[in-house]
Order: C-alpha cells, then structure tokens, then sequence
C-alpha cells in the first residue's frame, strides 16, 4: 500500500517535474520532500494544493486509513466518514471550509 509521500512522489515523478516545480508558491521545497518521506503530514489545504498542482484526484487517496491529517480527532473522523461514504465533493468543502 503506498502511503500519501510515495503516492504524491510518483505523481510528481510520472510528470517529470521536479520538487522545486511542484513546490512552488505551495510550499517550502524542504516541506514537499518531507512530505514525500513521510516525515511530515500536511495540512488540508497543503493536500489541496498539492493534489491541485499534480492533478491527483483527493478520492485517489486512503487518508483516512493510512493516515490521520490532524490532530482533531472529530476532523479525521469526519474525513473518514465522507472518504468511506464516496462523498468526495462534501470533503472537498469540507475541506476547505474555514476554521475558527
């Protein structure tokens, strides 16, 4: 089972970009190679913005089971809860809702 670095790796590699390419006005170059080790898990609007860039669909990914993306214990379940339920345009807002 890939994990969310190696899937995002592969995606970055299959199109020939480089981290620097990818990490663009996104992030830090050291911050995607960290996520690409699976040192680092990042923020919903980071996978966004990633996933955006690379055009890797978010229902591509097992978030909920590989991984949790936050420490809110009620934000994972709510991830997994619409990830489970297929219910991908309510976890994109979700998402992207603001937080207080």
């Amino acid at each position: 089972m890939q994990t969310l670095g190696t899937t995002l790796k592969s995606a970055r590699q299959a199109q020939h970009l480089t981290q620097h390419q990818v990490a663009q006005d996104i992030c830090a170059q050291s911050m995607l190679s960290a996520i690409e080790h699976d040192r680092y898990v990042p923020n919903a609007r980071l996978l966004l913005a990633l996933c955006q860039r690379l055009n890797v669909a978010v229902s591509a990914l097992k978030l909920a089971d590989n991984f949790a993306i936050s420490a809110d214990a009620s934000f994972n379940h709510r991830v997994e809860m619409l990830c489970n339920a297929h219910q991908y345009q309510a976890l994109k807002d979700f998402l992207l809702a603001p937080r207080p």
